[in-house]
């Protein structure tokens, strides 16, 4: 088996807590105070200074360098132990010293390359302890990990150097013996560093939570009254205790977060013993309010305007005495702009800058905000004309001013409107004209102030208002209420009125008042008896306000009557019908399909009938319909009998138009089913009648039925035996055998006659049970038996 170490190159940086680049003896780290190191990681050789020559054979693999510098002179020893208890984890080390340098290491001292796995070793752990008497171990199986410690003098300087020749692990080394090592300087006045940290409001042209600090004022308050120390600053803490990647414009540090912590190095220039701490650098914004952009109106449309910057002043300070505001072109305080402001190029908005100094703090903020330069709106000079609505107009009427904003603002949605006697109200703003204005001269000039609604920019301009004195005419006209329904209301076509003339424009409305302001016009098609207004226009010029009378004319008032019951059955007499209604001379009638003018007419069949009635006045015609539906007797078409049962029933088929009811053997008692049952044996008589009033139908019905017994004992009560149902009209023509019942004939009858009396030839026959057969005449037969009884 090979004992000998092998090289082994990691080119990968790792960190678990700390981790250290001092893999070459120059870069050494400095062992101070006797302090212990917890959980250092090292990855990767530096230069190889350890070579084949000293006592212990082996190279660096993932070394680190540790410079012990002695203060009181003693034993030196130490105890390396992995993170991972496992035999694979193999750490070695050698001791220079105590008059090398790491340009004349010589040879070292101590050191161990025993490996833990195979010397069978019960842990993993190597180092220097009092109990061990040899120098050196190793490599592979030689050795038990452990050397002799040293005897050490003060002032001596050793290097003791670490290699993890396999496995990957973090380690704990602690110093034993009773040497000590050089103090490492002290953080000054500080607690955890607490004193250190240094808040700043955000004081610079950027409100972006940075600005500058100066680093320097923690130099002389961490190191207080120690003499020999240099203080370094760096970004993190591996940096801090490295000594590497020093912060350079410690007097002008930017922050680029907030809060950020740094780290401060104190290390003392003699013995090379270091100490770290962190501190935060804090920025606090100055909240103030935003500005807020000021815009202003191009009047004269030259492209200048001047605004007046002091309306974001009281919006900045807020009430607060400290607060100054001033206003610049960029953020800076180079130049001061003036509280009434000019923009600089002609028809160009600028960004200004507002600069917010809290005098109390000597904090301070730049905000930016804009200025608008609003053009003023393009106005259009117009006139509006309109109608004097009289027989003798004199010029002088009622103006809805809106109808000319369309012309006035070229049809922009943003501008509005407002109407003066004069340009001087216009400008001022004062003493604005209604809107519905009744003009005191024809032709009559006004001032119009056109407003943008989004700038607030205004133009004067005129509205030259005129009136057309044309006089008024009046048509009336007239339709029936034949929409459907009576109510007083119909349709109307108001183009009948006849002012729809080419070129014209009319429009129709509810009132004069209305017409006039060309307001609430009218969109109904449907009117009832009233007055509507016509306005007449050429282009937006009104040439005529004309009156239109409406009449709505009502429609005759009748019902239709029927007198009298129509029975199909007796056409000898008819029904009437009648239109009935006041005032029937002065109306004329016509039937249909009869073709009868006359109020009244009469019919002897069943249809649907019609009356138009027409106003002989008004030429207003009405309609209405009546059905006619006649009745008649019942004809009867079949009746089925169920008979010889348990449950005789009858059942009657009838036709006819009427609404029938149905009795059995009761004239007095009717039914509305067709249907009885449970009928008894014999005759019964079956009425049919219309409920109309047309008559009843009545026949005749035999049900047969045969006794269960009969008692021939001269009482006059069931003294003979016969079949029910059955006479000279119904089954005459049947005959019934009786036998006894051994079968022998007793006797033979008819169905209409005495019947069998219980003899035979002469004889009283015993009571018992008795046979019958019988034939009817319509071709069935039936058989059973009966008693005799005494």
């Amino acid at each position: 088996m090979l004992y000998y170490k092998k090289i082994i190159f990691a080119f990968i940086l790792f960190s678990v807590q700390f981790s250290f680049s001092q893999n070459d003896c120059v870069d050494a780290l400095v062992a101070c105070g006797n302090s212990n190191y917890n959980n250092i990681s090292i990855v990767g050789p530096g230069v190889s200074e350890v070579n084949a020559s000293n006592s212990c054979t082996g190279q660096e693999n993932n070394s680190l360098w540790i410079k012990v510098t002695i203060q009181n002179p003693g034993t030196l020893g130490f105890t390396l132990t992995p993170n991972n208890a496992s035999l694979n984890i193999d750490f070695d080390f050698w001791v220079f010293g105590p008059t090398a340098s790491c340009s004349n290491l010589g040879q070292s001292i101590r050191c161990s390359t025993t490996n833990p796995q195979l010397s069978n070793a019960s842990n993993n752990q190597t180092g220097m302890n009092a109990t061990e008497t040899d120098t050196a171990e190793g490599p592979g199986p030689l050795g038990n990990n452990f050397v002799s410690a040293l005897n050490v003098l003060a002032d001596e300087t050793y290097y003791l150097v670490i290699d993890r020749f396999s496995g990957d692990s973090n380690f704990s080394l602690q110093w034993t013996g009773t040497a000590t090592f050089s103090d490492a300087p002290i953080i000054n006045n500080t607690t955890a560093g607490s004193t250190l940290n240094i808040s700043k409001c955000d004081s610079d042209a950027v409100q972006d939570n940075s600005t500058s600090f100066d680093l320097t004022q923690n130099q002389s308050l961490a190191i207080g009254s120690q003499t020999n120390i240099l203080a370094t600053f760096h970004i993190s803490e591996n940096d801090a205790i490295v000594g590497s990647n020093e912060i350079t414009n410690t007097s002008n540090f930017t922050n680029t977060s907030n809060p950020q912590i740094l780290y401060i190095r104190l290390e003392n220039a003699l013995t090379g013993c270091f100490t770290t701490s962190n501190f935060s650098l804090t920025v606090t914004p100055f909240q103030t309010q935003n500005p807020v952009t000021i815009e202003s109106c191009d009047n004269d449309n030259d492209g200048f305007a001047t605004f007046n910057l002091l309306e974001n002043t009281s919006i900045l300070t807020n009430g607060d005495p400290d607060i100054v505001v001033t206003y610049h072109p960029t953020n800076n305080d180079t130049t001061t702009l003036p509280n009434n402001y000019t923009n600089l190029v002609a028809y160009t908005n600028e960004t200004l800058w507002a600069k917010i100094s809290d005098s109390s703090t000597s904090c301070y903020a730049y905000k930016p905000f804009d200025i608008i330069l609003n053009a003023a709106p393009v106005a259009v000079a117009s006139q509006l004309t309109q109608c004097d609505f009289e027989v003798f107009p004199n010029g002088l009427t009622t103006f809805n001013l809106n109808e000319a904003n369309d012309a006035l603002t070229n049809n922009d949605a943003n501008l509005v409107t407002s109407f003066y006697l004069n340009n001087a109200d216009a400008v001022a703003n004062t003493n604005a004209l209604s809107s519905n204005y009744t003009n005191i001269s024809n032709p009559q000039v006004i001032a119009v102030r056109v407003t943008n609604s989004i700038t607030g920019c205004y133009t004067i301009t005129q509205l030259t208002l005129n009136v057309t004195v044309n006089p008024t005419q009046v048509v009336t006209l007239n339709e029936c209420d034949n929409d459907g329904t009576e109510d007083g209301i119909t349709t109307f076509n108001l183009t009948d009125a006849g002012f729809e003339q080419s070129g014209n424009t009319v429009t129709y409305f509810s009132s004069s008042n209305d017409a006039l302001l060309e307001q609430n016009q009218i969109t109904a098609t449907t009117f009832t008896t009233q007055t509507v207004y016509a306005r007449i226009e050429n282009g937006n010029n009104c040439i005529g306000l004309n009156v239109i009378n409406l009449t709505v004319k009502p429609l005759p008032n009748f019902t239709l009557t029927q007198f009298g019951l129509l029975c199909l059955n007796d056409v000898s007499q008819p029904t009437q019908l009648t239109a009935q209604m006041v005032n029937p001379l002065s109306h004329s009638f016509l039937w249909t399909p009869t073709n009868e003018t006359t109020q009244s007419i009469d019919v002897t069949q069943n249809g649907t009938y019609t009356v138009t009635v027409t106003n002989n006045a008004t030429s207003c015609s009405k309609t209405l319909d009546i059905v006619v539906t006649g009745s008649e007797i019942a004809t009867i078409q079949d009746i089925e009998i169920v008979e010889l049962s348990n449950n005789n029933s009858v059942e009657i088929i009838v036709t006819g138009s009427g609404d029938y009811v149905y009795s059995l053997d009761n004239e007095d008692g009717y039914q509305t089913s067709n249907l009885f049952e449970n009928v008894t044996m014999g005759f019964h008589i079956v009425y049919i009648k219309d409920l109309k009033g047309c008559g009843v139908v009545e026949k005749e019905i035999a049900v047969l039925g045969v006794p269960q017994f009969f008692t021939p004992n001269g009482d006059g009560i069931n003294d003979t035996w016969n079949i029910k149902g059955a006479n000279d009209k119904f089954y005459s023509n049947s005959i019934i055998y009786i036998f006894d019942r051994f079968g022998k004939l007793i006797k033979q009858i008819k169905p209409f006659g005495p019947g069998w009396d219980g003899k035979y030839n002469g004889q009283v026959l015993n009571s018992t049970d008795y046979w019958y057969s019988i034939k009817f005449d319509d071709g069935r037969s039936a058989k059973g038996h009966f008693s005799l009884k005494r």
